[in-house]
């Protein structure tokens, strides 16, 4: 676990290697179906924070580490890790898992797959893989 802390604080201790930039938005999707999103980027990797809280019995939060690989001021394309929490009445759960960004200019996409690797209440016992999903608005500052 240091090792990563480690990895991530020097990433994110270099931003002079490109512009720093912002992201906020909004989006339909995992891990709440209807979030707000965060983003911070001072490199070529990037850390984004979604979901929301309605209730006590819905909400859910992900954050995401993700490697821009394509930037060209319009189209951004990137690969990331998910790592969530989710609840809503029916189960009570958290998630890791791979996910695709893509970007142009304000619409977001983000596809990818995921594994429970926390259930506290609900069945996944036929769950291995699932996908993960989302789509909306995001602006740059």
């Amino acid at each position: 676990m240091k090792k990563i802390i480690a990895i991530i604080s020097i990433i994110f201790l270099f931003p002079h290697l490109s512009s720093a930039k912002i992201e906020i938005g909004a989006n339909f999707g995992a891990p709440a179906f209807f979030n707000a999103a965060l983003g911070y980027w001072p490199n070529k990797f990037g850390l984004r924070l979604s979901g929301m809280y309605f209730d006590q019995s819905n909400n859910g939060c992900q954050f995401n580490l993700i490697y821009k690989y394509f930037d060209d001021g319009k189209v951004n394309r990137s690969w990331g890790i998910a790592l969530a929490s989710s609840q809503d009445v029916g189960c009570d759960w958290s998630y890791l898992g791979p996910v695709y960004n893509y970007t142009n200019e304000h619409f977001f996409l983000e596809l990818g797959i995921a594994k429970p690797i926390a259930v506290r209440r609900g069945d996944f016992s036929k769950i291995f893989i699932f996908p993960i999903f989302q789509i909306g608005y995001m602006y740059w500052l």
